[in-house]
Parts: structure tokens; C-alpha cells; sequence
């Protein structure tokens, strides 16, 4: 079996789709599968390699809106290369367009992994002009509405917003994605020690790590923290942030100045992935104030962790928490002022274990692709 990979990004970049593929990729090499993946190429990368058992090649692009340069230059690295796989995924949302386009004309299965779809968030939580907004809406629009040969959501409202953009169920598949419970293990670290080395001191911790996103509601966590701080004086927000777009994280560091926070909010310099379950044992709770989500690594992380959170009621998130969770609505910073002094002062919530398996994942999308190999071209 020969399965092409198309997407825009792939590891050494950070991110929720970076870590489903590079997980996927490699799972499925591990199994035997000849696994190739066609991604954009990053400063300080390999155009060619192989790597885990995946073989990589990355197609050199302008630096400046490389993901926009992909959707239009990809094809022609796709062309031969689809011509010898048996099954070509890609995901939304700028892969998708040259994945399809040459797996039709190369007569190849070609399917989607939708992790989330925006819809009119475009014109209610991005930050962007009404022609910008309306303009990426119309391509996911375009984007979901191509007939691929499946469609995957990785959490049950993700299948939800694919079916209601379609009108159908038809090839609408939910795989959820997986965690690596070996390494998000609260018995590796000692909790006491990383505090001390992060120099987290000794008061109430609430974290958020990851990207900066507009969609991630960080804007609404740092509105928050002056309710916090007058009920936890000595609580000190945590925030481990990419800096990558760099836009919105000059945003956050503008909008602690204009709080007058900037005693009560800690930044920590982005960390290599390894040292992310460092970090969460040295804090006493996670807030994310995501206003969508396809599935929500921070929280299936976190709460693998043993973590409490304080999460919001978006997307899929509801789907995925499990533990000591404290819901609150989506860009309400009076709910997560609400949830995280909660946590602080010791009250709980029990929502049923949940595990999501790599091995899973893998063996899913492993039946997928067979079927889809079944099928008449």
C-alpha cells in the first residue's frame, strides 16, 4: 500500500494538523506502508528526505504566504508522485484543492481530513477586513463542497460542520485523533521541582500553551485576569506561546500592557515539544479559551496529564475533556475568571475517562484506505 500525503505543513512545524500527520505518517510506516508526504518546504529543512520511514519532499515556495503559494505550486510536485501511490489525503484547507485536482485527473482515491470549519467565525472571531473574511469563507465553502472520495472529521463537530456545509452523511467518517499517554504521563516529572526550576513561585497557576491564533481566545483569558487576581491575589497566569503568525502574539503583549497585567501574566519562551508535559507538571491547572476547535490536542493533553481545566464549551472540546473540567461559553472571560477560581479553591467536576489511541487512529484510517482502493476509479 502507498499512501501520498499532501499538506501544507508538516513537522518541523508546530502545530495540531503537524502532529495528527506526523503521527499518522509514521504509525502507518511502521506497519509497512510506503508513506510519502508532499509538503512545503521550511528554512532549515531537507527539500528531500527520509525520515521515521517517511519519505519527504517539500516543495520550495516564497516564505512570505507560503501556505497561499502551496495551493498553486504543489500540483506540479504532485503530478508523478500520485501516479504511483494507491491513496492520496490531504487536509483544508490550501492542500486540498491541488490534492484533488491531481488525484482526479491522475484517477487516484483522493481523501479529506476536515479538523475544524469556520463558518461565520470568519466574519465573528478573525480578525480580518469583510473581503478577506468573505474571501476565505468562500474557499472553505469551495473546499468542502469538492467531491472527494471520504471525508474524515476528527471529532464528532467536525463531521457535523462537514455534513452541514454537504447536506449529506454520504463518506462523512469521524476518526478521532490519538494522544501518546507514554509521554503525557504524570508520574515522569516531579511537579514540585519543575515549579521551582520554571520559577513559577508559589501562588495559583493557570496555563495556556500553544498557538496564538485569533480563533484561540487568548484575548479573552488576559480580559479575565484581572477578575482572577481579585480573587487570587497571588495567581499568576502562564503562558507558553508560539510566535508564529507573529501578529496576534504583538496583540497579547499590547493588550497585558493596556490591562495593567503585566505582574500577573508570565511569558515563557516557546519550547520544543518534549518539554511540554514539563511544563503542564509544574502548573496547577490549564485554561483553554478556544472559540472553535476540531478536536483539541491542549485538552486531551492536559487532562491526560491529570490536569483540572477550565475549558471552553467550543467545537469539539466538550467531546475530549475528561476529569476535574469546568465549562464556560466561548469569549466570556466572566466564565473563566468563574472556572479557574473554582479549580483554585478546590472544587470539582467528574466527567467519565476518555482515551484516544494512535493505534486507533492508524488502524482506522488503515480500513479507510482499503476501501477506498476497492472502489472503481
Amino acid at each position: 500500500m502507498k499512501i501520498l500525503i499532501v499538506a501544507e505543513y508538516y513537522a518541523p512545524h508546530i502545530g495540531g494538523v503537524e502532529t495528527f500527520f506526523t503521527h499518522l505518517a509514521e504509525g502507518l510506516a511502521a506497519h509497512g506502508v510506503d508513506v510519502t508526504v508532499v509538503t512545503a518546504h521550511l528554512p532549515g529543512t531537507k527539500v528531500d528526505e527520509v525520515l521515521n520511514g517517511v519519505t519527504i519532499h517539500r516543495v520550495r515556495l516564497p516564505q512570505v504566504g507560503l501556505r497561499y503559494w502551496f495551493t498553486f505550486f504543489a500540483a506540479f510536485s504532485l503530478w508523478q508522485r500520485v501516479a504511483s501511490c494507491d491513496v492520496v489525503q490531504t487536509t483544508t484547507y490550501n492542500a486540498a484543492l491541488p490534492a484533488w485536482l491531481v488525484a482526479r485527473l491522475r484517477r487516484k482515491p483522493v481523501l479529506i481530513t476536515v479538523h475544524e470549519i469556520w463558518g461565520d467565525l470568519w466574519f465573528r472571531a478573525i480578525r480580518m477586513n469583510k473581503l478577506s473574511a468573505w474571501l476565505h469563507w468562500l474557499f472553505e465553502q469551495f473546499v468542502v463542497r469538492l467531491p472527494f472520495d471520504a471525508y474524515v472529521g476528527d471529532s464528532e463537530y467536525s463531521c457535523r460542520s462537514i455534513r452541514a456545509i454537504q447536506g449529506s452523511r454520504k463518506r462523512v467518517q469521524r476518526i478521532y485523533l490519538g494522544i501518546d499517554y507514554r509521554f503525557f504521563d504524570a508520574s515522569n516529572y516531579d511537579s514540585v521541582k519543575e515549579k521551582e526550576q520554571l520559577n513559577l513561585g508559589s501562588g495559583f497557576t493557570y496555563l495556556y500553551y500553544g498557538r496564538t491564533g485569533w480563533a484561540k481566545g487568548v484575548d479573552s483569558l488576559l480580559e479575565a485576569v484581572p477578575a482572577i487576581v481579585r480573587a487570587l491575589p497571588d495567581a499568576m497566569c502562564i503562558l507558553l506561546l508560539s510566535r508564529d503568525p507573529i501578529q496576534p502574539f504583538r496583540v497579547i503583549e499590547q493588550t497585558i500592557a493596556q490591562l495593567g497585567i503585566e505582574r500577573n501574566v508570565q511569558l515563557l519562551d516557546p519550547s520544543p515539544r518534549n518539554e511540554v508535559p514539563v511544563i503542564l507538571s509544574a502548573v496547577d491547572c490549564v485554561v483553554v479559551p478556544s472559540v472553535s476547535e476540531g478536536f483539541g490536542f491542549t485538552t486531551a493533553e492536559s487532562c491526560a496529564m491529570g490536569k483540572s481545566v477550565a475549558v471552553s464549551k467550543a467545537g469539539s472540546l466538550p467531546e475530549v475533556a475528561w476529569g476535574d473540567v469546568h465549562f464556560f461559553e466561548p469569549r466570556d472571560p466572566v466564565g473563566i475568571a468563574r472556572a479557574v477560581v473554582e479549580i483554585a479553591r478546590g472544587q470539582r467536576a467528574a466527567v467519565p475517562q476518555r482515551r484516544f489511541e494512535w493505534d486507533t487512529t492508524v488502524a482506522e484510517y488503515t480500513t479507510l484506505y482499503r476501501t477506498l482502493m476497492k472502489r472503481p476509479a
